[in-house]
């Protein structure tokens, strides 16, 4: 493994860090040639892969790992700027159903293509094994998320 010159280990969690930051700073760019943010890109591209471009708002809370609250002021701008509308469930009055509007739906194929277009050329420059391989290092780090704890369980006071 690759060590720093200082002795240290290269640390992995810090470029990936990185890496989505830069990634998130370029969808941004192109979420704003259509007026949006990149958060309001990325749930208008969830919405458009669920069946009749809608979802409860729960299912968006588990797809991004963000809490109710976020959520909730998201889809509250969202719907404010026309893209979306919130109602109540049918099956559950405590739950809310999140569906796209016509103005969001007017974008929804650039943003396919967009994202497309950055996964073709991924799997354009790294062999199926590479792609295996990183898949199963991202998955690494999101059960780490979910399952470790404090690494140093006696923190200065």
């Amino acid at each position: 493994m690759t060590d720093t010159p200082d002795g240290r280990p290269e640390n992995y969690g810090r470029l990936l860090q990185q890496s989505s930051n830069g990634m998130s700073q370029e969808l941004g760019r192109f979420a704003a040639r259509y007026g949006l943010t990149e958060v309001q890109m990325a749930v208008i591209n969830f919405l458009s892969d669920q069946p009749g471009e809608q979802a409860a708002q729960h299912d968006i809370e588990i797809e991004f790992h963000i809490q109710r609250s976020t959520v909730t002021a998201t889809l509250q701008r969202m719907e404010a700027a026309g893209l979306l509308t919130r109602s109540v469930c049918p099956d559950d009055a405590r739950r809310k159903t999140v569906k796209l509007t016509a103005r969001a739906r007017r974008d929804v194929e650039a943003i396919h293509r967009y994202i497309d277009g950055e996964q073709r050329e991924f799997e354009r420059r790294f062999s199926a094994d590479q792609i295996d391989d990183f898949k199963a290092m991202l998955a690494f780090f999101a059960r780490r998320r979910q399952t470790v704890g404090p690494i140093d369980s006696n923190p200065p006071q």
